[in-house]
């Protein structure tokens, strides 16, 4: 199984569990394709829009909901169209909140959870919020750690893919870690040696 099917295989439970939640139906057994790979993402990509719209729709359904919304985009395999999930979420709960969910799944979830949260975090900053959060003083605060979980996330994968994406999202300068994490950095260090095309960042000390 593909890397991309075994996401999907996770990722889909959970966008039925949400399109039960919103009492959404639809007949996605149209979607007919030759590749099973190829028809699981299409239903994905279509269940996921009709969740985003219904959350949009009941933000205040989201809040109580907010532990399986975030799940699904722990598992989202999409580094665009998760926003379709974050959108909402962030809407409801807030930046700060949203933030530190994305954070606990980057440190301790799963392989594929991290690289989800990875990809989550991008959008944080960029969709609507309620309130006047200061949007560089969160990052300013949650920066830290949030390279900190992308350093560990690509030391702990072989999933050549991922650490390429991870690699965009921290730095191999010893200066921007404590010196507990020095190890680590030397061990990033060795994989991007070792295999520059997954790491594109930049040389160490860049």
């Amino acid at each position: 199984m593909s890397v991309l099917a075994e996401r999907l295989s996770l990722f889909e439970p959970l966008l039925d569990e949400l399109m039960a939640v919103f009492g959404l139906e639809a007949d996605f057994d149209a979607l007919v394709f030759d590749d099973p790979d190829f028809a699981a993402y299409h239903r994905c990509e279509a269940k996921r829009f009709k969740i985003g719209e219904a959350c949009a729709a009941a933000l205040d359904l989201v809040p109580e909901n907010a532990d399986l919304i975030m799940h699904a985009i722990a598992h989202d395999h999409c580094p665009s169209g998760d926003r379709q999930l974050i959108q909402p979420l962030t809407a409801a709960l807030g930046r700060r909140t949203v933030t530190e969910l994305v954070l606990d799944y980057l440190e301790i979830g799963s392989e594929a959870e991290k690289q989800g949260a990875a990809m989550a975090w991008y959008w944080i900053p960029r969709v609507a919020a309620p309130g006047n959060e200061d949007i560089k003083a969160l990052e300013r605060e949650f920066e830290p750690r949030f390279r900190n979980g992308c350093l560990w996330a690509f030391v702990a994968t072989d999933e050549p893919g991922d650490r390429l994406y991870l690699s965009y999202r921290f730095t191999l300068d010893p200066g921007q870690y404590p010196a507990e994490l020095h190890p680590v950095v030397a061990m990033a260090a060795q994989i991007a040696e070792e295999y520059p095309e997954q790491y594109r960042h930049g040389r160490r000390g860049d």
